[in-house]
């Protein structure tokens, strides 16, 4: 917006082409994300070794 009201010969220019720069990021930064986070996800190795043993449970309480 500046830069249309700051009376540069090319304010309009540059208004219209930040605009569409930044409608054009938020399209494809929310249209892509969730494809590449698939597409990046690694598996685990096969040779994991097993993990902690589940906690003891809480003793029941007294009366």
């Amino acid at each position: 917006l500046l830069a249309a009201q700051a009376g540069i010969p090319s304010g309009d220019h540059v208004f219209d082409l930040v605009a569409i720069t930044i409608a054009l990021s938020i399209v494809l930064h929310s249209s892509t994300d969730v494809p590449i986070a698939k597409a990046l996800r690694i598996e685990p190795p096969d040779s994991l070794p097993p993990g902690l043993p589940d906690p003891v449970p809480p003793k029941e309480p007294l009366r």
